[in-house]
């Protein structure tokens, strides 16, 4: 199966990535770690964490798929939400994966092993932020990234910007019936957001042509994922995959 490579070179919490020359070939120095750890399900399927890194740099390798009716994301690998900085915390676990849909775009899916998820916000640009909250931030242009925030009640933003100075919400690109689909899921022990990020979507929050060829198998761009929750419900915390 070809791969589309997933590389965030460096980061500034909330704000973009850059490229980087890489491809599917000799990329250079690359630590590559299938871990047996595995995160538990109710079923006796396991998904696996991978830990890969080129020159320090953490790296995931993005499976292509020719339908959605293909995912299966038992088949998927994951990467691990598991750096927490700045405050003092009790960690969540939680794991990001990512698959790419030939002629259909990007579908996302971030699980936190949380029951109980803290979830005040419920609607469209609510601050998901300052709930239980998961986040996929990721940048095809290396100057403006587009940002996915949910909880597990729906509440949701999503923006594209160069920082938090020059940023555009999704609901002044959007009308309300073409929004991202982002959907949310709660089990006993755990939750999960899926984001559908499709072609046409990217089109319109980049405002030009973004075709499949775009994202053929080798091309690189940039993004992390994170766990957070505010201060409100007593367990302050800011998880990552890369280190920012």
């Amino acid at each position: 199966m070809k791969k589309l490579t997933f590389i965030l070179i460096f980061a500034v919490l909330l704000l973009s990535a850059t490229f980087a020359g890489c491809s599917d070939g000799n990329t250079g120095d690359i630590d590559t770690t299938v871990t047996d750890v595995t995160v538990p399900d109710d079923t006796e399927q396991k998904i696996t964490v991978t830990d890969e890194s080129e020159n320090g740099i953490k790296v995931y390798r993005v499976k292509r798929l020719n339908a959605f009716e293909e995912i299966n994301w038992y088949s998927v690998p994951a990467v691990a939400i598991d750096t927490y900085k700045w405050v003092d915390c009790d960690p969540i676990e939680a794991y990001a994966q990512l698959v790419f849909i030939e002629d259909h775009g990007f579908v996302c899916r971030m699980t936190a092993l949380e029951s109980e998820p803290y979830a005040r916000y419920t609607e469209y640009g609510d601050p998901a932020c300052l709930d239980s909250c998961l986040e996929f931030f990721v940048t095809f242009d290396g100057e403006r990234y587009i940002n996915v925030e949910a909880n597990s009640a729906g509440a949701l933003y999503v923006g594209i910007g160069s920082s938090r100075d020059d940023h555009t919400p999704a609901d002044k690109i959007f009308s309300a019936d073409e929004m991202i689909s982002v959907t949310p899921e709660v089990e006993e022990d755990k939750w999960s957001i899926t984001i559908d990020l499709t072609l046409e979507d990217l089109e319109k929050l980049y405002g030009k042509d973004m075709p499949s060829e775009q994202f053929s198998s080798g091309s690189t761009f940039g993004g992390n994922f994170y766990k957070t929750e505010s201060a409100d419900n007593g367990n302050e915390h800011y998880g990552m995959w890369n280190e920012v």
